[in-house]
């Protein structure tokens, strides 16, 4: 039985329950106190408000504009696909950052390197330079006689 079947059903009921109720009350508070009299009657009201809200649901339910069913089924879709979307998202995201530790520490050995290239840089300069102090005619001759065994 689907829900707009149960929802009928309970109308019904709630419907021939307050018309029992209606008809087995008395149509004054004369016969019984006023108190039990405006709480009977109170009763009624509710019950019809909650009939009629009732009401307003299976019209919803049974209004063949309203596609609730696929609506749903629509809905339920999108949800699945949105949620694939994240989780490939999610890979991709972790992917790149897998990658982006790896190219950190590229860097880092990178940076490692050119300190000891720099250092050693500067210790050849600092040698020339006490070279040159001490004997630029030799350094000359050095470098010329490169030139010219090439």
């Amino acid at each position: 039985m689907g829900w707009v079947s149960i929802l009928e059903d309970a109308i019904d009921r709630l419907n021939e329950d307050l018309h029992a109720l209606q008809g087995s009350m008395p149509h004054g508070p004369e016969s019984v106190p006023f108190e039990q009299w405006k709480s009977a009657v109170g009763l009624i009201a509710r019950g019809e408000a909650i009939l009629a809200e009732a009401a307003k649901y299976l019209d919803m339910a049974t209004d063949p504009s309203i596609e609730l069913a696929k609506a749903l089924e629509s809905t339920v879709d999108e949800a699945r696909e949105l949620k694939r979307k994240v989780s490939e998202f999610q890979q991709t995201c972790f992917s790149l950052m897998a990658r982006l530790r790896e190219r950190e520490e590229d860097v880092r050995v990178l940076r490692d390197q050119l300190k000891a290239l720099k250092v050693a840089n500067n210790a050849l300069e600092g040698k020339l330079e006490d070279a040159m102090r001490s004997n630029p005619a030799g350094v000359y001759d050095a470098f010329s006689s490169k030139a010219k065994g090439k």
